[in-house]
């Protein structure tokens, strides 16, 4: 038996169920776009939602002293008050419930004011049902004290999620449950409003079961709102653990850089050591040459007194050329005949200077003197025979280096330059 052909409409169907969730997604038609978290919701129950609202406040009129399709936070929290001191009064011989509603009422005046007018647009909506079901339970005693147990916290869980979700915009599962958690609320609280006040007497017979319907929906919302907080829960606990985790790390970066400028420290104490002792060279080197700055400048000091000194050699050869050349110029007659000595011996005999033997003075001085001419050598005579040699060989203050020939056994063989300029100077015989 051949199988049977599909027909059009399974084919469509099957491929519904397979991609329908992703065609929904992609047609804003069917669904209204959330700002706060860039996802859908459903517009029935969002217009069955606002329709509550707008026939309650036609029904109860000016009475509520408030537009539930307009209203504020304040005017939410207003009734939320108004509420608790409602459900205090009738239980006050419940004394623990009494003290947790005014702690509770404390807790709203203080805390969720301004809070609540920090919450995102898109939550706006939920304004007007609360404020409903909190006018609801003010006037009837059934099931008030369950509602407010319910309701009067989830101010403050919406105010806490929206706080994590400004730390945590990526954190989807936390995006998920506040979505679910309003689109709860849109679904049960006109469910609530028919329970708790029907519109027409036939409802009111119609609803045996009541209570418990009112049970199932309030046990809805708690599980909604449970799980908002518990999401949020998790979130705050992430957030310390991270907090602890990015504090061990501060801590770890600190001690690290520590020991980094300890070492750059050490390093510097090093440096400034070097440069301690780079500096202690200096000075001495600075030192040594200024000793050595200082002897030049005495030998300069030196050598400028010798050359300005009346005993100077320089002074007195200079001295005596110009007394030459003047003898010269007033006298034709030939310098070796002026009182030149006639022997040697006189000669070394007059300068006083003192050898071993003349003899051997003498054969050295002649074998010497072969490199001058007769007129050098008379010359040469007449200076050392002139008054200011004399006086300046005799002088006490002269800065001659006067060299005593043999005076001791190194210079034994030696002749003093003053022999030897002697001989060199000597006439010929």
């Amino acid at each position: 038996m051949s199988a049977r052909k599909k027909e059009p409409a399974e084919f469509v169907n099957e491929y519904l169920q397979l991609r329908g969730q992703d065609i929904a997604e992609l047609h804003p038609a069917f669904s209204n776009v959330n700002e706060l978290r860039s996802q859908y919701e459903a517009m029935d129950k969002y217009r069955e939602f606002m329709d509550a609202l707008h026939e309650y406040g036609e029904l109860e009129g000016e009475r509520l002293g408030f537009n539930p399709t307009s209203c504020s936070w304040s005017d939410m929290l207003k009734q939320l008050k108004i509420a608790q001191a409602a459900a205090a009064k009738s239980e006050r011989a419940e004394r623990g419930f009494f003290t947790r509603s005014r702690k509770k009422v404390t807790n709203v005046s203080r805390l969720l004011g301004v809070a609540l007018a920090a919450l995102p647009p898109e939550l706006s909506s939920l304004q007007g049902g609360l404020s409903m079901v909190f006018d609801l339970t003010q006037r009837r005693e059934s099931l008030r004290r369950e509602i407010l147990d319910v309701f009067e916290d989830i101010p403050a869980i919406l105010v806490s999620a929206c706080n994590k979700y400004k730390h945590f915009p990526k954190e989807k599962r936390l995006h998920d449950a506040i979505d679910d958690l309003k689109v709860t609320l849109f679904d049960t609280i006109p469910s609530l409003v028919e329970v708790i006040a029907p519109k027409t007497f036939s409802d009111k017979v119609a609803n045996h079961f009541r209570g418990r319907k009112a049970d199932d929906l309030l046990e809805a919302i708690r599980k909604s709102a449970k799980r908002v907080e518990a999401c949020a829960g998790i979130l705050r606990d992430d957030m310390a653990v991270e907090t602890y985790l990015d504090t061990e790390e501060i801590d770890k970066t600190t001690k690290h850089i520590r020991v980094h400028v300890e070492q750059i420290h050490d390093l510097t104490s090093n440096v400034g050591q070097g440069v301690r002792s780079l500096n202690e060279h200096y000075e001495e080197f600075d030192s040594r040459m200024a000793d050595l700055t200082q002897r030049q400048n005495c030998i300069i000091e030196q050598l400028n007194y010798a050359l300005t000194s009346q005993h100077s050699l320089f002074r007195m050869l200079t001295d005596s050329v110009s007394t030459i050349l003047f003898d010269q110029e007033s006298s034709p007659q030939s310098p070796k005949h002026a009182s030149t000595p006639g022997q040697l011996a006189a000669l070394l005999q007059a300068l006083g200077v003192r050898h071993g033997t003349d003899s051997h003075d003498l054969a050295v001085v002649l074998r010497q003197s072969e490199e001058f001419d007769s007129a050098s050598k008379s010359v040469g005579a007449i200076i050392l025979a002139s008054i200011q040699f004399q006086n300046w060989l005799a002088g006490t203050g002269s800065d001659l280096i006067y060299i005593e020939s043999h005076l001791d056994s190194s210079r034994f063989g030696k002749t003093s330059p003053i022999s030897y300029f002697c001989g060199n100077m000597a006439p010929e015989d």
